[in-house]
């Protein structure tokens, strides 16, 4: 990614990935790695028409796909592999209940069930020996676990979730922010917390 920036000299990279890959993470890391060198811009979710006339930036967008835009040069972000996925499901485990133990087939076989999406990851780790008790069998998609994840909330929970998902600068219960923080269906930013876009979709539905 550094390198179609800073040696191939392009102005526009999108960014792109099934959601829950960890795109909008990814771009913020490269951002961070290229500000005060250059003009940059960031857009999350963007649409062809956000980076049209985008002057002499260098903007980095996240979308599904390509746009299609001139100019335009695409970074594919895939799942992880299995190690790196059941070590992440390892760490987030531990932080969610410390003495956390499952051996590693079993933590391979969940997170290939997860499609070894970072977000589904997350999600299902931050219930700690629970999450090795999911009921669904088969593949699971992102909205799966999301849904797995919402059910368990208390009704305190689940209405500040939606409440941040209609405007993230809400005022709520710092109480339940903390838990959904904890369990990763928030985000905490420097100014607050944000919400995933797909969480912000599920919820919005519900």
């Amino acid at each position: 990614m550094l390198r179609l920036v800073r040696l191939d000299g392009a102005r526009l990279v999108t960014v792109t990935g099934p959601s829950g890959v960890g795109k909008t993470r990814f771009a913020v890391e490269v951002a961070a790695e290229l500000s005060g060198r250059l003009e940059l811009a960031v857009i999350d979710d963007a649409s062809a028409s956000e980076v049209a006339d985008r002057g002499d930036a260098v903007m980095i967008a996240t979308s599904g796909a390509r746009l299609g835009a001139s100019g335009e040069r695409a970074y594919p972000l895939r799942p992880l592999a299995e190690s790196p996925a059941v070590e992440l499901f390892r760490q987030r485990a531990e932080a969610a209940a410390p003495g956390f133990e499952a051996a590693y087939a079993e933590l391979a076989a969940l997170c290939r069930r997860l499609g070894r999406l970072p977000l589904a990851i997350e999600l299902v780790a931050a219930r700690g020996a629970d999450g090795l008790r999911v009921p669904i069998e088969g593949a699971w998609t992102l909205e799966a676990a999301i849904t797995w994840s919402y059910e368990q909330l208390n009704e305190r929970e689940k209405d500040v979730l939606g409440a941040v998902a209609v405007d993230a600068t809400a005022e709520v219960d710092p109480v339940a922010v903390a838990e959904l923080v904890r369990l990763r269906l928030l985000t905490p930013t420097g100014a607050g917390v944000e919400i995933h876009s797909a969480i912000r979709e599920f919820v919005a539905s519900v």
